[in-house]
């Protein structure tokens, strides 16, 4: 097992509830990564609940992983969403999907659930269920040190904390305690099969078809990342240098704009003091990980591994906290209870909100008062959150669920889209917007939404790219903004599906690897003959899985298309609001550029035949009711 092909697909299937294996070598369809994995929950039927034990968690990497080619290094993660009762979809950096590929497998899928708690070491083309008692309801810092003093100090760990155990709606899974797949639930979906941790061991490595045609493509993406502005900034400051931004969710959403006082506060050279040291996945050049380390006072010794830009937003606009050294607190603690940030700083606003407004009081929270800018609240609800106590018990379901059982109105202050918390400013930017709701797992700006419209407007090549005229779109009109989004959905897909970094590619400058360049790594990987176009056909096919998955799942449609009512109906402090007619206009041209339904957003039958997923018509007319 010293030596594969990059164009290997080995899955080996994990039944949690017998104790056993199997291994089976296939042809990936849909490259690998999210497409694969979504054809596998696609292709269980029939589709079970979450209580079932056979409900699949699926993880996979992509046909550039472990390569060496620039920041392929992501593993996908799949699994129906206990948070949302849609498509749960996640992707982390860190060695995983590397040492995967190289213990010998590309795809995992694990069903059924152990008696007992275990872990999974995978290792030479097998794999072994062990015993994890001993680290039940450990952190995820305590959990890592105790499996490599077991397994080694080269292996590559996939963990859940206590919040995983619990099961609570903010679970996520931790790789190497620094990088999250964060978003859905899926640590919960894990610890919900009692299975702590996933280790990986692999050594040797993965062959190209055409080494000289490999060296040249890296070379040539090696010098558009040189060329970069914006990835030598993030190489340099991390992605804290454009953090915070002129607008952000403040007070949960109740105002956008960020005082010059706050950008003080916590914008990169705040945070300057703290960092300790910058680090990377395998093999990618822009290292835009980073550590941050408190020494002096109160919070001496708290630490923060992964600190990105929507830390500042989660831990510093949306609570009104103006202070690093809570914010570096609050997300290492969440980094080892197992707890993602966006959807636990959010269901955290919306219990300051009910403070506020007097849905809850000091009985309920035990005497924490939640007003915005407390730290001392917000550092002592994360414990009581991943550890289902006190008024945490409440929160840990997440904002749907506890706003349905606290009442009071305070489902008006829920801010989420398809039942997701949601974490990113909406109104200025109406291509974001648009990309950020219709995602299919629910309010999130990695699927679709153009990140470059941040900076004002959409620049002209990546209109061009999008089949528009070559002219920049500003970011406050609508015109273009659904083939732009249309366009990203598709290269998110192949990128998720192949096992690159985001960052590599022109969702982050018109200047960096587009298509054309992974169709030329494709062919001297694996092979492939498959050019720029067949990739956004392909991307289309990936994306429309997850909309046939959500469907399927949770009955989905154009309903669950729209932004919170609060960003529909309440301008920030600049005027910007999202207009319904407005968003109506969006969506009837997003579904037309996908050929949808336009009343239900469904895709269609002919749709799904001029695809080549026609053996997948029957979600369209299936929709499962309840979690389980």
């Amino acid at each position: 097992m010293n030596k594969r092909t990059a164009a290997d697909w080995c899955v080996l299937r994990v039944d949690l509830s017998r104790g056993t294996s199997s291994i089976s070598k296939q042809n990936a369809k849909f490259l690998g990564g999210r497409g694969e994995n979504h054809a596998v929950l696609l292709d269980t039927t029939p589709i079970l609940p979450l209580s079932a034990g056979e409900a699949p968690l699926v993880w996979a990497s992509g046909p550039l992983a472990g390569t060496g080619f620039p920041g392929a290094s992501r593993m996908q993660m799949a699994a129906r969403s206990p948070l949302t009762g849609g498509i749960g979809s996640s992707s982390a950096g860190s060695d995983f999907a590397l040492k995967m590929r190289l213990a010998g497998f590309d795809q995992l899928i694990i069903v059924g659930m152990a008696a007992s708690p275990v872990y999974l070491v995978l290792e030479s083309g097998q794999a072994w269920i062990r015993n994890a008692k001993e680290i039940a309801g450990c952190s995820v810092s305590e959990t890592d040190r105790w499996l490599r003093s077991r397994e080694g100090s080269m292996i590559s760990t996939a963990i859940i904390g206590p919040a995983g155990e619990k099961e609570c709606a903010a679970a996520c899974i931790m790789f190497d305690m620094g990088r999250a797949a964060g978003r859905c639930a899926l640590g919960a979906v894990m610890g919900s099969k009692n299975l702590k941790a996933v280790v990986v061991k692999g050594k040797g490595e993965i062959a190209v078809t055409d080494p000289v045609q490999f060296d040249e493509t890296v070379a040539r993406v090696l010098k558009k990342i040189e060329a970069s502005d914006v990835l030598q900034a993030i190489h340099r400051l991390g992605t804290m240098q454009v953090s915070p931004a002129n607008v952000e969710p403040r007070c949960n959403f109740q105002a956008g704009v960020v005082s010059p006082e706050m950008n003080e506060q916590l914008n990169h050279h705040a945070f300057a003091p703290y960092y300790v040291e910058s680090y990377g996945c395998q093999g990618c050049p822009v290292r835009c990980g980073r550590r941050y380390r408190v020494s002096k006072g109160q919070l001496a010794g708290m630490e923060s591994t992964g600190l990105h830009a929507n830390s500042v937003t989660d831990f510093g606009t949306r609570l009104g906290i103006g202070d690093p050294e809570a914010i570096i607190a609050a997300h290492g603690l969440c980094n080892d209870y197992g707890l993602d940030i966006d959807n636990t700083s959010g269901v955290i606003a919306w219990a300051m909100e009910a403070f506020q407004r007097g849905a809850l009081n000091l009985k309920d929270t035990d005497g924490l008062t939640l007003s915005w800018g407390n730290t001392d609240a917000v550092l002592a609800l994360l414990p009581q959150i991943a550890q289902r106590r006190g008024i945490g018990a409440l929160l840990a379901s997440g904002c749907v669920h506890a706003a349905a059982e606290l009442g009071h109105g305070s489902e008006e202050f829920c801010i989420t889209v398809k039942g997701q918390e949601l974490e990113e400013a909406l109104r200025p930017y109406k291509g974001w917007a648009l990309g950020v709701v219709v995602t299919e797992r629910g309010g999130t700006h990695t699927r679709g939404a153009p990140v470059l419209e941040l900076g004002g407007e959409i620049p002209a090549e990546i209109a061009g790219r999008a089949g528009l005229p070559q002219i920049s779109l500003e970011a406050s009109t609508c015109e273009g903004k659904p083939e732009v989004v249309v366009y990203y959905e598709r290269l998110h897909a192949v990128l998720d599906s192949l096992g690159v970094c985001y960052f590599i590619s022109d969702w982050m400058d018109p200047g960096l690897p587009t298509l054309e360049d992974y169709s030329e790594a494709l062919s001297a990987t694996c092979g492939y003959d498959t050019r720029a176009e067949e990739l956004l056909l392909i991307g289309e096919r990936i994306h429309t899985l997850g909309r046939l998955l959500n469907v399927a799942y949770a009955g989905f449609s154009r309903a669950n298309d729209y932004p919170p009512s609060r960003l529909m109906s309440s301008p920030i402090e600049t005027g910007d609001v999202l207009s319904k007619c407005e968003w109506d206009r969006l969506l009837d041209h997003y579904y037309d550029l996908h050929e949808w339904n336009p009343v239900t957003g469904w895709p269609t039958h002919q749709r799904l035949v001029e695809l080549g997923l026609d053996g997948y018509k029957w979600a369209l007319n299936h929709k499962l009711e309840g979690l389980g």
